[in-house]
């Protein structure tokens, strides 16, 4: 029993030294091939879900200001149940996009 766990034992390692070096090569095939950065993310799914209160910090707003840009300005921005939540890779193209800026208004 005891060879057993020790087969199982050094195959996992194996595993995930593996899926570490899989990971990585991905990462480098997406530099290469110039893939998006959506597209990129997608494929490698690293990033987390952030919060109201954590885009806003992000980017140095209040939180209620990132209701507003959800309403009036289409930010980027998922429903899940009642809460609003934001890639940060997502939000960051969108303001660069200059789509956060104000709108000069004309008289």
């Amino acid at each position: 029993m005891i060879g057993s766990d020790y087969n199982l034992f050094v195959f996992l390692c194996f595993s995930l030294v593996f899926l570490d070096r899989f990971v990585t090569l991905c990462a480098i095939s997406a530099v290469r091939t110039r893939l998006t950065p959506m597209t990129a993310r997608i494929f490698l799914m690293k990033e987390r879900w952030l919060s109201v209160e954590q885009i806003a910090k992000h980017l140095g707003v209040n939180p209620g200001t990132i209701y507003k840009w959800i309403e009036r300005k289409e930010m980027p921005a998922h429903k899940v149940g009642r809460l609003w939540k934001f890639l940060a890779s997502e939000v960051d193209d969108w303001v660069k996009g200059g789509k956060a800026a104000q709108k000069k208004e004309k008289k």
